[in-house]
């Protein structure tokens, strides 16, 4: 990019001097639209690449500063609510429902205490009496062969699986939305770099053909900067395709069918 620009400047002055025809300026120019759009879509692949690190490792705060050789593109992922999602509220609701059968398990270790009572009446004499009886049993497990033990660390082991593939999800869920972001960035930073640089093209188609109908150029030019035209007009009905696809493919991440 540093190059084009230096190049431009050379041309821009060698056109003043009238060594150069004002179409190779639009040359150039063109040229340096193209080489900005694959910096920016470099960019957006490299902050892509870093969040997918993140969730391969499995840690959301990992420190990636030293890769910091580009500038942060701003690009936050805190206007989506992902606990809202239906695939994450499940496994909310399983983790709920794992973390009460835990507190069961636990409580296998506590004491188990029982209300007694019971009423009767005795009829002797001609007479009636009531008699009542009413108590508290206390039962504790000394001994179980460790089957309280092990069905304690069966139920925590289930949840620390839960808790696991719920934050797994979450990651993975905006890894794929950090993705369509950049997609869809990239996707809108090429379709103006491509409008701008089919304007340059078709000055410069119009005047290669200007110039071949004098005789100052060849056909071989005129056909050249024609096919650079058809060429950008295909990548620019591309871009807004790939747009277009990224925003849907967004949708189909925050269940917005």
């Amino acid at each position: 990019l540093k190059a084009l620009k230096k190049l431009k400047e050379d041309i821009n002055l060698a056109v003043q001097q009238g060594k150069k025809a004002e179409v190779d300026i639009l040359k150039v120019e063109a040229q340096i639209k193209e080489t900005e759009s694959n910096l920016d879509k470099i960019g957006n692949s490299i902050n892509y690449l870093k969040y997918y690190l993140k969730t391969l490792v499995g840690n959301e705060n990992l420190d990636l500063s030293k890769l910091d050789d580009v500038k942060k593109e701003d690009i936050k992922l805190s206007n989506f609510n992902i606990n809202n999602l239906e695939k994450i509220q499940k496994l909310s609701v399983l983790e709920k429902i794992q973390k009460k059968k835990v507190k069961m398990a636990k409580g296998e270790y506590l004491p188990k205490v029982y209300f007694l009572a019971s009423a009767q009446r005795n009829m002797g004499a001609g007479e009636y009496k009531d008699l009542w009886q009413i108590g508290v049993k206390l039962n504790y497990t000394i001994f179980d062969f460790g089957k309280r033990k092990n069905e304690y660390l069966k139920s925590k082991l289930e949840l620390s699986k839960i808790s696991i593939q719920k934050q797994k999800t979450i990651l993975n869920i905006k890894s794929q939305i950090q993705k369509a972001l950049s997609d869809i960035k990239s996707a809108d930073s090429k379709i103006k770099a491509l409008k701008e640089r089919l304007k340059f093209l078709r000055k410069i188609e119009d005047i290669e053909k200007t110039k071949y109908e004098e005789g100052i150029s060849d056909l071989y030019n005129y056909l050249y900067a024609k096919a650079q035209t058809i060429s950008a007009e295909s990548s620019y009905y591309t871009a807004i395709y790939e747009k277009q696809r990224a925003i849907y493919y967004l949708k189909f991440i925050l269940e917005e069918y």
